[in-house]
């Protein structure tokens, strides 16, 4: 926990901060790989929206899982003028809702559920980003790439 606090980017090493303590609560592994060589244009707020959401998402599907270790992995990193996010976690497939080929929220209260990744795709789409969601029997994943230009 304390090499997270190391990142040079105090958003960013603040929130995984915070989800490592969540994850270890619930018996979760989290592992980053996270290699931030460039100045970061994207804004806290919009930083804060995606790996919060990402990494609560990650959590909880973790959280229904019951054979098995429960993992999340994150990769944050650059590729040319690319902010990259990777995230895969353990999940109980028996949990995924999928409507007309969107996820749909597992809870019962869809009214107020749901919105995590509305969130990520407002933040995706305001930087002409791109997300992409794949899972397999017992992986989901996530990956995001966002446009990193300074249009100050």
């Amino acid at each position: 926990t304390t090499a997270l606090l190391s990142i040079d980017h105090s958003v960013i090493a603040s929130i995984l901060y915070v989800k490592k303590i969540l994850a270890n609560k619930n018996a979760i592994i989290l592992e980053t790989e996270i290699d931030l060589q460039e100045e970061i244009y994207i804004e806290d707020i919009d930083l804060t929206i995606l790996l919060g959401n990402i990494l609560d998402n990650a959590v909880e599907a973790c959280e229904h899982v019951t054979i098995g270790e429960k993992r999340i992995k994150l990769m944050i990193k650059f590729v040319d003028n690319i902010f990259l996010i990777h995230c895969q976690n353990t999940m109980n497939s028996e949990k995924i809702n999928l409507k007309d080929e969107q996820l749909m929220t597992t809870k019962g209260d869809s009214i107020n559920h749901g919105i995590g990744l509305r969130n990520i795709q407002y933040v995706v789409d305001k930087y002409n980003g791109e997300k992409n969601i794949s899972f397999t029997k017992d992986i989901f994943s996530i990956k995001i790439r966002l446009i990193n230009e300074d249009n100050r």
